[in-house]
């Protein structure tokens, strides 16, 4: 049997993940989606101190 992508998120994916400031355009890049989802929450931008949003690439 083949095995399915899985879709909804994997622990194992090794894709990059950016954060980026909206205001002044800083990014950030992390290694995981987990990594971006809790530094996307806990740490501004060391530019503007605004907090940062996900910026992710094609998956």
């Amino acid at each position: 049997m083949a095995q399915s992508a899985n879709l909804h998120g994997d622990s194992n994916r090794t894709e990059s993940v950016d954060l980026r400031c909206p205001d002044c355009g800083h990014t950030e890049n992390c290694t995981s989606h987990a990594a971006a989802a809790s530094l996307q929450t806990s740490k501004p931008c060391p530019n503007c101190n605004r907090m940062m949003a996900l910026s992710e690439g094609s998956v």
